[in-house]
């Protein structure tokens, strides 16, 4: 099975005002036959590439149904993150997926609108899946708005039964509660909802990653969880977790037993254990060509209820042990980045924000040309080092500049121009970079 982001529009999200357009692939390439998807987003600090990040991460967890928008830790989040001239956060992601390599491609295309409604509370605004041959030309559709349901009879019929709230839930994610049909409904059920099992499909195989110094605002959101529990002044254990259950997703059980294990490598849950300690061996693998007097990674679990949190142990040639809380800055980034590059090379389509902070350019620069020449893997990242550009001149749809004023702007190969130049020099449309050291005495004399 093969999932490949061709398109992503977003807009309305921290100071991304309006829509911006990122091209991935052309619909007609095929993995087998190419190379790696790698798409390098510059742009000076604070103009907005960290949101593009969240952006795939929110709509991840929205279509996932993994979070929704009843929950706490997710509205406190976009109420800060939703841009406050537009007051309504869109983001659509086109997809090119095969089942197996005697499949012929489907494309799909899913948008959702979030924003308040007249009465101020946050709701999902609109939703929209449609199916597509590869020139764009549709041949399936089901979409919400205000005026209710329309597209697809079966696809509606199928969706009236389910009992979850579209305003706060998305279509797509709530559609398997509704999967109640016989064995005569069967050809009904594949012309109904093909499309919305491929998007969730799909939207499974994103994967965001924010480093060791994250800036997914998690903690916010927690923060406003706990005070909301506080607020509750309830002293009965009891009413306590039943308030934790009723708010908490999976994901928000992890982060809150980060909260209180800092210092930890991970939380997972035990079922995951195994995965874990079998990917150990291959993380070592990985820091070893980094750093060769490193002997073996061992990991060191404790029990929390459902989760267990995970440290690390770094054992060195000469006897030389250290935890990860003592580890470098460099070493606790590229720990991260495995996982993030492991998930890419097994098929998922990773959003990296910040790849280069705090890691070396040369491990950057080869990693890319790794994945670019030697895999079919798909990794959006976004990054201040601009050793990769020519490794990335090398292919269209590789290289964007994200402007202060919230466009993009595509490097276009070809000419004897090359991007690394001409993005230093200030010749990028949008980006000058007009400084001058003398700027800085005004500061610092």
């Amino acid at each position: 099975m093969e999932v490949t982001l061709l398109k992503m529009q977003v807009g309305g999200i921290k100071n991304i005002e309006k829509d911006i357009v990122l091209l991935f692939d052309t619909p007609n390439r095929t993995k087998t036959k190419g190379h790696g998807l790698i798409k390098a987003i510059y742009g000076p600090n604070g103009v907005g590439k960290t949101a593009i990040v969240l952006a795939a991460d929110f709509y991840a967890r929205l279509t996932k149904d993994e979070t929704s928008l009843d929950d706490t830790p997710t509205m406190a989040i976009l109420s800060q993150l939703i841009n406050a001239r537009r007051k309504e956060f869109f983001i659509e992601m086109s997809y090119r997926f095969v089942s197996d390599e005697k499949s012929t491609p489907v494309y799909v295309t899913h948008s959702i609108s979030i924003g308040h409604d007249s009465f101020g509370a946050m709701r999902i605004l609109s939703e929209r899946v449609v199916e597509t041959d590869r020139k764009g030309k549709q041949k399936w559709m089901l979409q919400r708005d205000a005026d209710g349901l329309k597209g697809e009879d079966g696809a509606m019929s199928f969706l009236k039964k389910n009992q979850a709230d579209l305003s706060k839930h998305s279509m797509v994610g709530s559609f398997p509660a509704s999967l109640s049909f016989t064995k005569e409904d069967s050809q009904a059920f594949i012309r109904a909802w093909r499309p919305l099992f491929i998007v969730l499909t799909c939207a499974t195989r994103l994967r965001t990653f924010y480093g060791e110094a994250s800036d997914s605002h998690e903690s916010f959101a927690l923060q406003k969880l706990l005070d909301f529990i506080a607020n509750e002044k309830s002293t009965d254990e009891a009413e306590y977790r039943a308030t934790l259950t009723k708010w908490l997703t999976k994901r928000q059980r992890v982060l809150l037993s980060k909260h209180f294990y800092k210092d930890c490598f991970e939380v997972i849950d035990k079922e995951e254990k195994k995965s874990f300690d079998a990917a150990i061996p291959n993380l070592s693998r990985f820091l070893k060509i980094m750093k060769p007097d490193l002997e073996k990674i061992a990991p060191v679990y404790k029990s929390n209820g459902s989760n267990i949190i995970v440290d690390l142990e770094f054992h060195y040639q000469g006897g030389y042990t250290v935890s990860y809380e003592f580890e470098s800055t460099g070493i606790k980034k590229l720990s991260r980045l495995y996982f993030a590059l492991h998930a890419a090379s097994k098929g998922s389509v990773a959003f990296i924000d910040e790849i280069d902070s705090d890691i070396h350019d040369v491990y950057i620069e080869k990693l890319v040309e790794y994945f670019l020449l030697n895999t079919t893997a798909q990794i959006i990242l976004t990054t201040h080092n601009v050793g990769i550009m020519d490794s990335l001149n090398e292919y269209s749809n590789t290289i964007d500049f994200l402007t202060p004023q919230g466009h993009i702007v595509t490097w276009a190969i070809g000419g004897r121009r090359k991007p690394q130049k001409t993005y230093l020099k200030g010749y990028i449309s949008g980006i000058p970079f007009n400084l001058s050291d003398y700027q800085f005495a005004e500061v610092f004399a």
